[in-house]
């Protein structure tokens, strides 16, 4: 449980926070540097790994993938790509 703040970058930049509840439900917000903000849910894989289980947008295709654990992983939205990194607040 908590919260995750960072960033995301290459292709295309913006700000993540991730909160994720007791039933290891993750509630991913995007803002993006121009301002788009969207709201999509993901969900934590079992075995404790802290590891997201891969999750798109509905909206704008955005599909986050990596682990809380490490902290970081990487992300896709059709033909761009990148990575990303948070810190636990």
């Amino acid at each position: 449980m908590g919260k995750w703040v960072g960033n995301y970058m290459r292709d295309g930049n913006g700000s993540l926070v991730l909160i994720v509840n007791k039933s290891g439900v993750v509630e991913v917000t995007r803002i993006s540097n121009n301002g788009v903000q969207e709201v999509f849910y993901s969900n934590l894989l079992g075995g404790g790994s802290g590891s997201l289980n891969p999750s798109t947008s509905p909206t704008s295709q955005f599909t986050l993938y990596g682990s809380l654990e490490t902290k970081s992983g990487t992300w896709k939205q059709q033909n761009w790509n990148g990575t990303w990194s948070v810190t636990k607040q």
